[in-house]
């Protein structure tokens, strides 16, 4: 991702600990950026994904190489981003100063739902229900 030869100067303007936890820093910042285009990337596929049935393809097939490429774009992006900033990165006093430091700013933590149904099937939640109802009897 880094030049070997700006990683060494790096490593002797800034030292081997202050890089690595900058480099996480960066990283874990562009990985969230990226992180969500690439969760709304795959949900446009999967909202799209039942027409492809209509010209004899296989829908699951066309998902998953569809996804696939989604996520090699995002491992490019990822990659290219990381380069990129510490490319553009200047070194004062013994501290990395990036181009665009507010971009790498965190002030909340994403949360993702991994399931379509967070609250459980129909079937679940009329179960639950029915136990609320008789439990309170």
């Amino acid at each position: 991702m880094v030049p070997e030869g700006q990683y060494l100067e790096l490593i002797q303007s800034v030292g081997e600990e202050t890089l690595e936890t900058t480099g996480r820093q960066l990283a874990l910042a562009i990985f969230d950026d990226l992180w969500a285009d690439y969760l709304a990337n795959v949900a446009e596929l999967k909202g799209g994904i039942h027409w492809v049935s209509w010209g004899n393809r296989d829908p699951l097939y066309e998902f998953l190489t569809g996804e696939q490429a989604i996520y090699e774009d995002f491992r490019r992006l990822l990659i290219e981003g990381v380069a990129e900033a510490f490319a553009t990165a200047e070194v004062r006093n013994g501290v990395i100063h990036f181009r665009e430091p507010e971009r790498f700013d965190r002030g909340a933590t994403w949360t993702y739902i991994t399931t379509d149904q967070p609250f459980g099937t129909l079937g679940e939640r009329i179960v639950k229900g029915l136990r609320r109802k008789f439990s309170k009897a």
